[in-house]
């Protein structure tokens, strides 16, 4: 499947799990206010803390055990949502037909639903991430995840209405929901063997680079008692960047608790088809929102870097807890809750997922499972047990009924700040990778961010040479455009006397990305059967000039191997504008009776791949060499 129909696939995909998990929130937020009031909420978080975690757990146990059996992808990627669209339905007529059970069917729908949404959410980016390399997910997740933006867009304007004409009760939304999830583990079935199967050759070059790591964090990585936990917390601790991480993560689950807590608030006190009419508003005010923002989180990211993707969910929250605490307009909260659902769907969340980039894949696993795991679910039994605290008369009494907008406000604003600071932190784990020698720049699965370009950049610039030496060694011909200024600088690098300081295998290896991206550009455009246009000319390491002078150079600073590389790059200068003066100097080389003969033989070389293999000097001087005495 060709890249563009994977990004449609998925992006369809989407859709469909956007549609179901928005007619379900909508549904178990109303049937859960039939039942009981907001201030349930926040012990029911405490319920979803402990039983989300333990399904989560008990699936990802089920799901292993399958794969060790042998069984196939589909197989794997379709049975959650089969097995929940199965169960999801058979809670709905519980609901719709025994009324006696409203209050235990309220709740077990709220964290059945919960539990679909994490589970499906996961394996849904868990196949994307093996269908698609680091730096084509940079480039088309947002897209895909404009599926999110036409989920709650036939949620919102296709499905609840259809069933809110024909006056159905609000548990045929969670069938029709039901039916969709069931279609999607269909899709699955048939097709996520086609993406699975790209995972063994990632997982062996994982592997490959793994094995650099050694020690006691490759160790530790595969441990899965108690004591890995505690391991993992000390090298947390030890390490500034995932301390942000993990800050991130908790100010996210714990703000999404008083945010949830917030909106039921303001809601409950209206009747029950204002409530889902509200919630529609919510999702239809998102879906618009999101647009723009999905449009402009590629570029985004890639301008700007993953922190700021991160800082923007801290503004949406602080404009919702300054609105709350303002105002219990309803508009006011329709408004604020879309933005903070828009920001954190189509920004937030693909930012958090980038942050792990500076990770190998031990590692990311290693750590992204307990901060996505028991870390993420203590967060959220403390933001329940906050909640319950603010929600007492005594607290309220004290502080008063806007104390949770308060709270939020403040956190923002804290977490906007961290947000920022951690930059400095990301970009020092980078380089930590990159100096350990597991991070793989002419890797797929790596793609440079606007912190791991500057970097690189002053590691170039002024780095010690055994860093310059790793950079140099790990870069590829393709990388040659995002820093041809820093490597030209390198070369020509000198002390306070004047004297060139950049070692002699360095320059060999500056001229031999050159000639890479050179030779690439020149094969290419001979198979094209065109003349390129000199806007699509590589960005080089050399001008023609400058290997010209080095050719022409024949002092100390110059060695001869350094003069051969360089006569050997001056052949794929064929289409710019100093190819006929680069033509002429070679041709008197060839000519030459006093240069050395691996001189005079390179010349030619490189004379014959300037002009096609026509010049009838060089073809002369190496018909000779192959038909000389030995």
């Amino acid at each position: 499947m060709g890249l563009l129909a994977r990004v449609a696939f998925f992006g369809a995909l989407f859709t469909l799990q956007c549609c179901v998990s928005v007619l379900g929130t909508i549904s178990r937020d109303t049937i859960f206010l039939r039942s009981y009031g907001a201030a349930s909420v926040a012990a029911l978080t405490l319920l979803l803390s402990v039983t989300t975690a333990l399904a989560l757990t008990r699936a990802s146990a089920v799901l292993s055990g399958l794969a060790r059996r042998g069984a196939s992808a589909g197989l794997l990627y379709a049975l959650c949502p089969a097995a929940l669209a199965v169960g999801l339905a058979a809670l709905a007529l519980v609901s719709l037909l025994v009324p006696a059970a409203a209050r235990a069917t309220s709740v077990a729908l709220y964290v059945w639903l919960e539990i679909s949404t994490q589970l499906l959410t996961q394996q849904f980016w868990d196949l994307c991430a093996k269908a698609f390399d680091v730096a084509q997910s940079k480039k088309f997740f947002g897209f895909i995840t404009f599926g999110s933006t036409f989920g709650s867009l036939l949620a919102s304007f296709v499905v609840l209405p259809a069933v809110q004409a024909r006056a159905l009760p609000t548990e045929f939304n969670l069938l029709v929901g039901a039916a969709l999830q069931l279609l999607v583990a269909g899709v699955l079935f048939g097709t996520a063997e086609l993406f699975a199967s790209t995972a063994p050759a990632t997982a062996t070059a994982n592997d490959k680079r793994d094995k650099t790591r050694g020690g006691a964090t490759a160790t530790t990585a595969l441990d899965t008692d108690a004591s890995a936990t505690s391991a993992i917390i000390a090298q947390i601790q030890g390490r500034q960047y995932l301390k942000h991480i993990c800050f991130f993560d908790l100010l996210a689950t714990v703000v999404r608790v008083l945010v949830d807590n917030t909106t039921l608030s303001v809601l409950s006190r209206q009747e029950e088809d204002q409530v889902k009419a509200s919630l529609t508003r919510i999702n239809a005010v998102q879906s618009v929102l999101m647009i723009p923002m999905q449009l402009a989180s590629g570029p985004f990211f890639t301008r700007f870097g993953v922190m700021y993707g991160i800082s923007t969910l801290p503004v949406s929250v602080f404009l919702f807890g300054a609105s709350t605490y303002a105002s219990n307009s309803v508009y006011s909260l329709i408004f604020t809750r879309a933005l903070y659902n828009a920001t954190s769907l189509s920004v937030f969340n693909p930012a958090r997922e980038l942050l792990w980039l500076p990770f190998n894949a031990s590692e990311r696993s290693h750590f992204k499972s307990f901060v996505y795991g028991p870390f993420r679910s203590l967060s959220r039994i403390f933001g329940a047990v906050f909640t319950m605290l603010l929600t007492t008369d005594a607290v309220v009494r004290v502080v008063g009924p806007s104390a949770m907008s308060a709270i939020m406000t403040a956190a923002a604003v804290a977490w906007f700040v961290d947000a920022l600071a951690a930059r400095q932190s990301y970009a020092a784990e980078f380089y930590s990778s990159l100096r350990q020698g597991y991070l793989d720049l002419t890797s797929p699965l790596v793609d440079f961010t606007p912190d791991q370009i500057v970097l690189v950049k002053e590691t170039l610039i002024s780095g010690a040479q055994n860093q310059v030496n790793y950079v140099l060694s790990s870069l590829s011909h393709e990388h040659i455009g995002l820093f041809s200024q820093e490597l030209r600088a390198l070369f020509y690098k000198t002390d306070r006397d004047g004297r060139h300081v950049t070692p002699l295998h360095s320059k060999l290896r500056l001229l031999g990305l050159h000639t890479a991206a050179k030779r690439q550009f020149v094969l290419h455009a001979q198979e094209s059967y065109f003349l390129p246009d000199a806007s699509t000319f590589p960005s080089g390491v050399f001008n023609t000039m400058d290997l010209m002078m080095m050719i022409k150079d024949k002092s100390v600073a110059v060695p001869r191997q350094l003069r051969v590389a360089a006569i050997l790059a001056c052949g794929y200068e064929r289409y710019n504008a100093d190819a006929e003066k680069c033509s002429e100097m070679l041709r008197r080389l060839v000519q030459s009776c006093s240069e050395d003969q691996s001189v005079v033989v390179c010349a030619a070389v490189a004379l014959l791949r300037l002009s096609d293999w026509m010049d009838e000097d060089a073809n002369v001087v190496l018909q000779r060499l192959l038909h000389e005495d030995k």
